[in-house]
């Protein structure tokens, strides 16, 4: 195992083609207990995370987010141990959704929940601690062992309690945790040793229930014959409860604060991500297009009152022809493009041909058989290649209006080449949901109701962490793709959404004096607003196989495109502003974890970045072919685009060889319109580029593409330089042929 240097952070590859799925991102040094770590891990059968921390008050084990922490208690190792197979034993048998469906139900019949959930954790604690036991007959010794020592140190606080009058819910749990094992003696009637042998019957979590609402009951009969205002919650408390009263490392008041700070005392902390519900993150085209209508008729009403209906129709007229000669300038060159896929194509099919000896003697080459070998007849076997389709996933946030002409005039292109070329695609564009011009939209997709919205993305169980406020949890975004070209459009629809898209670049046309008048027609649905590229991919993760089903598209290539980092994911919970060891990111959909370290001062560099790419790798994983593109400055590349893409800055570096590094970064960036960026610095992504946006041609300077007189280069070089729009690059039509095409992914070699 490669070592870091000391305050260095790297991503190792382990096949050279993606992250590791262990190791995912970073190396995670892990100061931790390493024995007991894997302890935990062996017993839960899986690769949970342990984080030992000396600020924790209790040990916990989040079962949505497999993560365990155990306090750094000054404790016997078998009490460790027992304690570890306590909580982990949670992690195997106690399903989190039942558990919290039960606490709902408990809610709505307006039980005290302080008593209820005392109720239902010791009959649980007794269930979850036999069924370890069984499991790993070896945690009986540590059980006995550990429990023994808590009597002796008194840790419980019950050498002080009055055994003869204890309530149910009490006698119930110290006879599961100390009577047991001979340890204390609990005097109990006919009905509470009833009560007591079903609960050692209890086997499943829907006994547990049943039994938890028979025991609240007890407990509240008594509660009411003794004078109680209120349901006892259990006065022995909690395995993990009693911990507090253990001295630990460390001091959780002054471990955050000011100059006391120590990088021991900092948390591991973990953050789940929970599924994304593609089906309610998408707003189909078919919606697209209904909210269009509802804005155009309302601009042209506006237009009628102010008497320049005849102005409004006229400037809707000119724009639809300025696309009408778009698309003519294009169909010439697009069907060359389609002529070089098939050509490209061809090549790759006969590349994948040979031939095959069928063992039947060729009698046209009987009379060679004494200088031959070869006389038998051959069949030619072919292996047929993967039908490819493409998903193309487009930053929609305000920043992108600079260059918003050069992407939908690509996208235009592109989706005329792959209609025409018949293969199957889909273009998302991706920020926050917003409203709609259409009434009907808006009561469809719960406009004005944020719980609904959230609980249809994300499940109720992330809706309610979120609202409980103390478990961490990402903030997610209000995700929407908005489906904006598909190859199950019909022509029409296609055409329409052209000329919205079209209309939209036109607004942001400053020096047309109608610019206005387009804006007007701008269905709310599409505005623009930030970057939440985390949340989008997260949804396309869970898109990928309903695209697949549907088109029988046996590889996707995915492509990316966007010019900043993600929308920040706040971190809520007990310690999200407090320096951190690492942060670990579970990927619910998939099992899969990214673990980011903090530095020394425990801070986390370019958390969402990170996550973002260990995104993108999940797609790869999943079979996709990534393709990233980021937009660069237009008057060069910074140390900063370069620092984040390209390069990694060395300790020793001197300003001066950045300097000449720099200017032969930038002379080939100015050249080709693009950067090809490195594979260490863009992990997930089979090929990431950095994109040079370049200033329109004027309609005087456009290059008329004639097909009869110009070779295919000049056609195509005149075509990929008239796209240069801004956001276009050559490189971009040129490699998404090769991948649709069926060739190979084949990175650009890295300059120096």
């Amino acid at each position: 195992m490669p070592q870091d240097p000391p305050g260095r952070k790297k991503i190792y590859r382990g096949d050279g083609n993606g992250i590791d799925s262990h190791l995912a991102i970073g190396y995670h040094r892990h100061t931790m207990n390493t024995s007991t770590s894997l302890f935990a891990k062996a017993l839960a059968t899986e690769n949970i995370f342990v984080s030992f921390d000396s600020t924790a008050k209790t040990a916990t084990f989040d079962v949505s987010s497999r993560t365990l922490i155990i306090p750094d208690w000054k404790v016997s190792n078998v009490l460790r141990d027992m304690i570890v197979a306590h909580e982990v034993a949670h992690a195997l048998f106690t399903p989190a959704a039942d558990l919290l469906s039960a606490m709902d139900k408990a809610k709505q019949r307006k039980l005290h929940s302080d008593g209820y959930k005392a109720c239902i954790n010791v009959i649980e604690d007794a269930r979850i601690e036999r069924a370890i036991k069984e499991k790993f007959p070896g945690c009986r010794r540590d059980f006995y062992s550990g429990y023994k020592e808590i009597i002796d140190t008194d840790l419980f606080e019950l050498k002080s309690l009055d055994l003869d009058n204890l309530s149910i819910i009490d006698k119930v749990n110290l006879h599961f945790k100390f009577g047991i094992f001979g340890l204390m003696n609990i005097a109990l009637n006919d009905a509470e040793q009833k009560f007591i042998d079903r609960v050692a019957a209890a086997k499943s979590f829907d006994d547990v229930v049943a039994l938890a609402d028979e025991l609240y009951a007890l407990q509240e009969e008594e509660d009411k014959q003794k004078g109680r205002s209120r349901p006892v919650a259990g006065n022995t408390g909690d395995l993990t409860d009693a911990m507090r009263k253990v001295e630990k490392d460390g001091n959780a008041d002054a471990a955050h604060n000011g100059n006391s700070v120590r990088y021991e005392d900092f948390p591991h902390l973990s953050y789940p991500l929970p599924k994304c519900n593609s089906n309610a993150a998408i707003i189909p085209f078919e919606d697209i297009l209904i909210d269009t209508r509802a804005a155009v008729a309302m601009a042209a009403a506006s237009y009628t009152r102010n008497g320049d209906a005849g102005v409004f129709a006229d400037a809707l007229g000119r724009s639809s022809e300025r696309l009408e000669t778009f698309r003519k300038e294009s169909a010439s060159t697009v069907r060359e493009l389609v002529a070089q896929f098939e050509r490209r194509k061809a090549a790759e099919d006969i590349r994948k041909e040979r031939e095959k000896p069928t063992g039947t003697i060729n009698p046209d080459r009987l009379h060679q058989f004494k200088t031959h070998d070869d006389i038998f007849l051959r069949n030619t076997v072919k292996r047929e290649g993967k039908k490819h389709g493409m998903v193309m996933l487009i930053d929609w946030s305000g920043s992108m209006s600079d260059c918003i002409d050069g992407v939908v005039r690509q996208l235009l292109t592109l989706t005329w080449f792959c209609r025409k070329a018949k293969i199957p695609y889909e273009v998302f564009i991706y920020t926050e949901r917003g409203g709609f011009a259409d009434n009907g939209l808006n009561t469809k997709y719960n406009s004005g109701d944020y719980v609904t919205r959230f609980t249809n993305l994300y499940g109720a169980e992330y809706v309610r962490t979120m609202n409980m406020g103390k478990t961490n949890h990402f903030g997610l975004s209000d995700i929407s793709l908005r489906q904006v070209f598909s190859s199950s459009m019909t022509d029409a629809e296609m055409v329409e959404m052209e000329q919205m898209m079209w209309r939209f670049v036109e607004q942001h046309d400053r020096q047309n004096l109608e610019s206005m008048m387009y804006h007007a027609t701008e269905p709310p649905c599409i505005h623009m607003q930030g970057t939440p590229s985390c949340e989008a991919l997260m949804a396309i993760y869970d898109y990928m196989p309903k695209f697949q089903a549907a088109t029988g598209a046996q590889v996707v290539d995915f492509i990316f495109i966007t010019d900043g980092e993600p929308t920040g994911l706040g971190r809520s919970g007990a310690f999200a502003y407090t320096p951190v060891k690492s942060v670990r990111v579970q990927n619910l959909a998939s099992g899969r974890t990214l673990t980011v370290e903090g530095g020394k001062r425990g801070y986390v560099d370019s958390l969402n970045l990170n996550i973002q790419y260990f995104l993108a790798d999940e797609l790869r994983k999943m079979g996709c072919v990534t393709v990233g593109f980021s937009i660069g400055s237009m008057s060069g590349i910074g140390s900063h685009f370069l620092n984040k893409f390209v390069r990694e800055v060395k300790k020793g570096d001197s300003a001066l060889a950045l300097e000449g590094q720099d200017k032969a970064y930038n002379d080939f960036y100015k050249k080709e319109n693009f950067l090809p960026c490195s594979p260490e610095r863009t992990p997930g992504f089979d090929e990431y580029y950095l994109i040079r946006p370049v200033k329109p041609l004027s309609s005087e300077d456009d290059p008329k593409i004639n097909a009869n007189t110009s070779t295919l280069t000049k056609i195509r070089n005149q075509f990929l330089k008239s796209l240069t729009n801004r956001k276009c690059s050559r490189v971009f039509l040129s490699r998404f042929i090769d991948l649709i095409s069926g060739r190979s992914v084949k990175r650009f070699k890295l300059m120096g």
